[in-house]
């Protein structure tokens, strides 16, 4: 895929929209590195502009008070589907949703996503992996404190996000995937 003048648009969006925010790995790094790793993932395995946008803003809807309709404004209909489909609902009136159901929600929505968005998903899934292991080198299990959920349980859901992943994507994203779920078990040290 080449750089493009909406992909331009989506990387100054995420960039104006996750302003301030940080990475819980390490706490320090921009937390925009993330959906632009995921678009440089992507480039790799798709060509689909669409689907390298929905990348650079899958998180937009779920982190900031961007909207879905903003995104369909902005980006066209096919970028919000794929965007919206991604998106984890955090809280609901009696306060914030608990991060296994959020997670189990979220597994379920990848069971209908298109084959485009779960393409998404999977780079999303890998650059979150790669980080994770990354951040362990550099703080051990402290790195764990940062997050919701311990090793065990988010490797689980990774886990079962594979699953659905190798039952419903033909990609060979899914290898590279895969070698990095193996070694984040290792070095993690969980058996799953």
């Amino acid at each position: 895929m080449r750089y493009s003048h909406t992909i331009e648009q989506a990387i100054r969006k995420a960039t104006l929209l996750h302003r301030g925010q940080l990475r819980k790995g390490d706490g320090l790094t921009p937390f925009v590195t993330h959906p632009f790793a995921v678009a440089l993932i992507l480039m790799d395995y798709t060509d689909d502009e669409d689907s390298i946008v929905a990348g650079i803003l899958h998180d937009t809807v779920e982190e900031t008070d961007y909207t879905c309709d903003e995104v369909e404004k902005d980006f066209g209909n096919t970028v919000r589907t794929m965007v919206e489909s991604m998106t984890e609902v955090k809280k609901r009136d009696e306060g914030d949703i608990p991060w296994l159901e959020r997670k189990e929600r979220y597994l379920s929505l990848m069971k209908t996503m298109t084959e485009k968005t779960l393409l998404v998903s999977a780079a999303d899934k890998l650059h979150n992996l790669s980080s994770m292991l990354y951040d362990y080198e550099t703080y051990g299990d402290e790195m764990w404190k940062r997050f919701n959920a311990p090793a065990d349980k988010r490797l689980w859901f990774y886990k079962q996000a594979l699953m659905i992943l190798e039952e419903r994507l033909d990609s060979p994203i899914l290898t590279e995937l895969n070698r990095t779920f193996e070694r984040a078990k290792k070095v993690f040290n969980v058996n799953s």
